[in-house]
């Protein structure tokens, strides 16, 4: 048969141990959630930058493909974030006008990175796929811009919270039960 202390401080530290677990979940899914507002607003300052100054140029009555620093500028901005997999400018047929980075089969883009909306994203196993229209002044469909970026940062930095996570909540639940060990012990130890 167990000791008192030990039927007393076992609820406790039970309890303790939900507590600190369901802490530290909730604590992951605000950072979780936190980062990847942040690395999206990062995002899409950039493709919002590249799609304004494209439809300036679109603006002034020129053809996309007649753009004349846009494939500079796309390689620029693939040089400055060495998480950026590819940027690509297509026109309204999907073709690839402009591109930088890996490179796309038959220099096509796939069906599924030209959806109708203004902007859109889409999550695949190893990149985040950020996407705009572009358009020209009168409001004529004249393309798109696609930026690719890698998930390996994102990926990295989720697992090491979720060690740093663990780690903190094993140290936090063995202080835990060693302090209630040793305070119901003690007044146990006192009682008459």
């Amino acid at each position: 048969m167990a000791s008192p202390t030990l039927r007393i401080c076992l609820p406790i530290i039970v309890i303790s141990a939900l507590a600190i677990g369901l802490n530290s979940f909730l604590n992951f899914g605000n950072f979780e959630r936190s980062f990847n507002e942040l690395e999206r607003s990062r995002i899409d300052f950039l493709v919002n930058d590249l799609a304004n100054n494209l439809e300036t140029g679109l603006a002034l009555g020129l053809p996309l493909r007649q753009l004349a620093n846009a494939q500079a500028a796309i390689e620029f901005e693939l040089r400055a974030d060495a998480e950026i997999i590819s940027i690509s400018v297509f026109d309204e047929a999907g073709a690839a006008a402009f591109h930088a980075g890996q490179p796309l089969p038959l220099n096509q883009l796939p069906a599924r990175w030209r959806l109708p909306d203004k902007a859109w994203q889409l999550i695949e196993r190893d990149a985040q796929i950020i996407g705009v229209r572009l358009v020209t002044a009168i409001g004529a469909d004249a393309g798109g811009l696609v930026l690719r970026y890698t998930r390996r940062h994102h990926d990295q930095v989720m697992q090491a919270m979720g060690r740093n996570l663990l780690q903190a909540s094993i140290v936090t639940l063995l202080l835990t039960a060693l302090a209630t060990l040793l305070g119901i012990g003690r007044l146990l130890q006192r009682a008459p």
